[in-house]
């Protein structure tokens, strides 16, 4: 019996923890988490607001009936004992895609590239 209210107990902060963690990453959560998180939170804001923070697109595009605002950030990677990459020229690049419906509002939010990098390139425009 004692087994299965542990069981049971571990469970239920198990299922708590996970519904939190898909809130907002926690302080452990990856660069990539956070990135993804960052970009999920814009979805229903406007594109006004969105090109406020962001500025102008580097691109935009278009899926089905939807716009797509293209932003990109280059990062430049320096050489480390650790083992960081070195990129070439202009830097990494760090893009990410918002698509925006017939109403103005960002529907959709993607990204190219990541890691602690592109976090600390956009983590600027995150949503209060």
């Amino acid at each position: 019996m004692r087994k299965h209210t542990l069981g049971l107990a571990l469970a239920t902060v198990l299922v708590a923890t996970a519904a939190f963690a898909a809130d907002e990453p926690g302080p452990f959560a990856s660069p990539d988490e956070k990135l993804d998180y960052l970009l999920a939170s814009w979805r229903g804001e406007t594109l006004e607001a969105l090109q406020k923070a962001w500025g102008r697109e580097t691109e935009l595009g278009q899926r089905g009936r939807n716009r797509v605002f293209v932003f990109e950030r280059r990062v430049k990677v320096r050489a480390s004992p650790f083992g960081v990459s070195v990129f070439a020229g202009d830097g990494m690049r760090c893009v990410a895609r918002f698509e925006v419906n017939d109403d103005d509002k960002v529907v959709r939010a993607s990204r190219q590239g990541g890691g602690q990098e592109c976090w600390n390139a956009l983590k600027r425009y995150e949503r209060d």
